[in-house]
């Protein structure tokens, strides 16, 4: 009896850690343009974890993880000022009244050593 159940926990954690290594893979990337000025355009590197309810980016001004909502239809962060919309990928930002436009499209995942 003991060694059945030894023999159910090391499994069970190895369906575990096998889960997990799943979800891990389950990060969408994305590369977003937007206006940065005026004539230039900010390009965003966006990964969003929807299991983990995080958006992690980087662009030329800063980079980070923030906590996001994951809709049916958009993701947002920053309590809403910027949204990733699923349905054509557009991607908004508003501050201080005035609403940016711009774009995404999904990328592969970057290449790593390791």
């Amino acid at each position: 009896m003991k060694r059945a159940f030894i023999t159910l926990k090391f499994a069970s954690a190895g369906a575990l850690a096998c889960s997990q290594i799943a979800i891990a893979k389950d990060i969408t990337y994305l590369e977003c343009s937007m206006a940065a000025g005026s004539n230039e355009t900010m390009i965003w590197k966006i990964a969003l974890d929807e299991a983990a309810k995080t958006l992690s980016f980087e662009h030329d001004l800063a980079s980070g993880t923030k906590p996001a909502i994951f809709a049916a239809d958009k993701v947002s962060w920053n309590n809403g000022r910027m949204i990733i919309s699923r349905v054509d990928l557009t991607f908004t930002r508003t501050s201080l009244g005035v609403t940016d436009i711009g774009r995404c499209k999904v990328v592969s995942p970057p290449k790593r050593a390791f």
